[in-house]
Parts: structure tokens; C-alpha cells; sequence
């Protein structure tokens, strides 16, 4: 029995030994899982972070810089650019029109002017023919006139071809400037009939609302 009671003793120290340090091992798994949180953390940042740079990268790429530039070397390039596919029929024919115009009254004003040197050099050799009919000095003021009028057209639709130019790189750039611009239905405007009436009279219009929701 003396035997016995300090084995039992000892037995007792050791299973308690045992609990102990079985109770202590949760404490350092969960120090190790605390640890893995803030990696965690930083690799979703690492992995927004490019995805976030190429959402400013889209919003930064339609430039209005870009759609000059691009109407300026080739008009209607910037209206491609900007996927105003629409104008660019309009630019060309508009164009087209200036420069059959200008061709057109350029080679009247060269006939006129040829002719009324013709009608006022007093040279027999030479005789001023108009649609096959021989004309005299008497038509002198009518050739010159003409030649005056067709040299101002012809004026005209070089400036207006310049103007149309001009007025290509401007639309690209307004254009561009608005591409992301947000038109919803928090604005609306509305024409519709309107009467009025003041001091026993009727007035009749069109009158103009405009609804900010």
C-alpha cells in the first residue's frame, strides 16, 4: 500500500500534464489562422488593383484629342471615332457638292473673263464667240459681269469647302466631349398646346415644359 499510493500519485500529475497541454493546442492554431487573414486581404487588394487601373484606363481612352486629330488628317475619321457613323455621309456629300460648285463656276469665270478680253483688245484677230454667236463691243459690261459673278461663287465655295473643314474637327470634338454623357429620364422636355387667357382673351401657342425628376 505505501507502494501504490505515490504511483497512484504519479499517474495522476502525468494525466493532468496531458490535459493541459492538449487544452493549449486550439490556442496556437487559432494565433496561425489569424495570421493567414491579413495575407488574404492583401492578395484581394493585389488583385483589384490591376482591375481598377483598367476601368480609369477604359474611362480615359475616348479623348476628344484623339477625334480632332483624327477628322483633322481625315474628315469623318473623328465621327467614326465617336460611332456618329450618320455624319459621315453628310461631311462627303456636303463636300462633294462644294467642290462640283467651285469647279463649275471657276471654269465659267476663266470662259468670261477670256471673253471679255476678247470683246475689248480691238484685235480683228481675235473674235468673241459666245453658243456660236459673234458679239460685239456692246457686250463688253454683260462679259464682265458675268466673269465678276462666277469669280465670287467660285470664292464661295472654296471658303465654304474650308468652312465645312473646319466645322468637321469641331463636331468630333464636341462629339467626343459628350460620348459619355448620361441622357435619361430624369430630364425630359415636352412641346405641347397651350391657351391662355387675360382680360376676357383668348391666346392660343406652343408652349415648352421642362421636368427635372
Amino acid at each position: 500500500m505505501r507502494l501504490t499510493l505515490p504511483i497512484l500519485t504519479f499517474l495522476l500529475l502525468l494525466t493532468s500534464l496531458q490535459l493541459v497541454a492538449q487544452s493549449a493546442l486550439p490556442d496556437s492554431t487559432a494565433k496561425k489562422t489569424t495570421t493567414i487573414t491579413p495575407q488574404q486581404d492583401s492578395a484581394k487588394k493585389q488583385i483589384n488593383a490591376p482591375v481598377a487601373r483598367m476601368d480609369s484606363l477604359k474611362r480615359e481612352i475616348h479623348s476628344p484629342r484623339k477625334a480632332s486629330i483624327r477628322s483633322a488628317i481625315l474628315p469623318g475619321w473623328g465621327q467614326a471615332y465617336n460611332k456618329k457613323y450618320w455624319k459621315i455621309p453628310i461631311i462627303y456629300v456636303g463636300a462633294a457638292a462644294l467642290i462640283y460648285g467651285l469647279k463649275w463656276n471657276h471654269d465659267n469665270y476663266k470662259d468670261f473673263k477670256q471673253l471679255s478680253i476678247y470683246i475689248s483688245d480691238q484685235d480683228s484677230s481675235t473674235i468673241p464667240v459666245y453658243n456660236g454667236r459673234v458679239l460685239n463691243e456692246g457686250y463688253a459690261n454683260w462679259a464682265s459681269g458675268n466673269r465678276d459673278y462666277f469669280r465670287k461663287n467660285r470664292d464661295l465655295c472654296a471658303i465654304g469647302l474650308g468652312a465645312l473643314y473646319v466645322l468637321n474637327i469641331i463636331d468630333a470634338n464636341v462629339d467626343a466631349h459628350l460620348f459619355e454623357f448620361n441622357i435619361n429620364d430624369d430630364l425630359s422636355l415636352k412641346l405641347q398646346p397651350n391657351l391662355w387667357i387675360q382680360q376676357n382673351y383668348m391666346f392660343a401657342g406652343i408652349g415648352a415644359t421642362l421636368k427635372l425628376k
